[in-house]
């Protein structure tokens, strides 16, 4: 059912509060703009399942109220970009989550794992993703998409209670639960400079050229947002790096890059302007020498710890059935390693690892070799 109507979706999610357990999906667009567009929100419970147009102008105030209910446990499947949708719309992040992917990485499964895969494997359903990259912003809506994404919410609904009862077989329900729920304000949801710039750190070296890089991008942001187009349609990142390897100071030097059609000629002469400008202030200063630092960071260990540390972490991983990464990242080991403060410290993971590490950090636990196997004595 698609609800376009006020009394209706009020009529709908006032009935769903009784809830203990739901499942909701979005459906959306943001391939040709900065801001991600809500189409649909889907509710699947007990007792029924709907879409909700998110298009239309309602009084979406029952929904929210819906989605903040903390006594309902919201079933999700990688919730990130549904998280950040909802907290662009309606400015929550719902509480009391149960993220499928995420609960699935303690169940044994690598990277990513797709709705389909868990569909397949746990409820033994082919699922079609061919009308996800559809266009969800028309209307009306086809047949088909509402079909696909009303069986989306309703088998995820169904999904949740057979991975429910696996994570209860392996005592490991609390733990995905309180993974699911890390995200908890919409900072998570802003994209630094300073983070942006740390993935140019391998294309660029000298401390000169990011400078002009961080600036480069600063300019872009703003652009980006202002235009409500996406990153590259500003500026791509091959052409950044291009830029401040060459630093043009002409309009017919810079045309010789590819830039976007959308660029006027004031947009070239803000990017000239940038090129020239030799102004570092503090906040700029701070920023280039993280992003210096972190590059350093990850080449360090220290006295080897943090080659035995990946050595555990992967022996710990394969004990547990739980994926490397959702155990410790790199950057969680090398934390770790150098005393700073680390994730592996913090929740489920000071059980799971954390307490581990601190216990070979301090030579209570020792790693033995033999056979071509490392393992743990001690």
């Amino acid at each position: 059912m698609l609800i376009t109507d006020s009394k209706i979706l009020k009529r709908y999610c006032e009935k769903a509060l009784s809830e203990k357990v739901m499942a909701f999906d979005t459906e959306f667009m943001r391939d040709k703009t900065y801001y991600p567009k809500l189409s649909l929100v889907q509710i699947a419970t007990k007792d029924s399942v709907f879409a909700i147009d998110m298009l239309c102008g309602l009084d979406y105030s029952p929904l929210k109220k819906l989605l903040s209910a903390p006594d309902i446990l919201k079933v999700i499947h990688s919730a990130r970009q549904d998280l950040e949708l909802l907290y662009n719309f309606f400015g929550i992040i719902p509480q009391n989550l149960l993220d499928t992917q995420t609960a699935a990485l303690f169940l044994g499964y690598k990277d990513s794992p797709s709705f389909e895969l868990l569909a397949a494997d746990f409820l033994d359903k082919k699922v079609s993703k061919e009308l996800q990259f559809s266009d969800w912003l028309i209307r009306p809506l086809s047949d088909e998409q509402l079909k696909y994404a009303i069986t989306d919410a309703n088998l995820l609904y169904d999904l949740f209670f057979k991975i429910e009862e696996r994570l209860n077989e392996v005592d490991r329900f609390v733990w995905a639960l309180e993974e699911s729920n890390l995200i908890k304000c919409g900072s998570k949801f802003i994209t630094s400079i300073e983070s942006i710039l740390n993935k140019f750190t391998s294309a660029i070296n000298k401390e000169s050229d990011l400078i002009k890089c961080y600036d480069l991008l600063s300019w872009r942001e703003e652009k980006a947002k202002a235009l409500d187009v996406p990153r590259n349609y500003v500026l791509k990142e091959e052409v950044i790096i291009q830029l401040c390897h060459k630093k043009p100071l002409t309009i017919e030097e810079l045309l010789k890059y590819k830039l976007h059609p959308n660029l006027d000629e004031e947009n070239l002469y803000e990017i000239l302007e940038i090129m020239q400008d030799e102004t570092l202030d503090e906040a700029k200063n701070e920023i280039i020498k993280n992003v210096l630092n972190n590059k350093k960071f990850i080449f360090l260990s220290k006295n080897n710890l943090f080659f035995m540390l990946k050595i555990l972490v992967e022996i710990i991983s394969k004990k547990l059935g739980i994926h490397e990464q959702l155990l410790a990242t790199t950057t969680d080991i090398l934390l770790f390693a150098n005393d700073k403060e680390s994730r592996v410290n913090q929740g489920w993971r000071r059980a799971a690892i954390g307490n581990s590490m601190q216990d070979l950090r301090e030579g209570k636990l020792l790693l033995g070799f033999k056979d071509g196997i490392f393992f743990i004595s001690g």
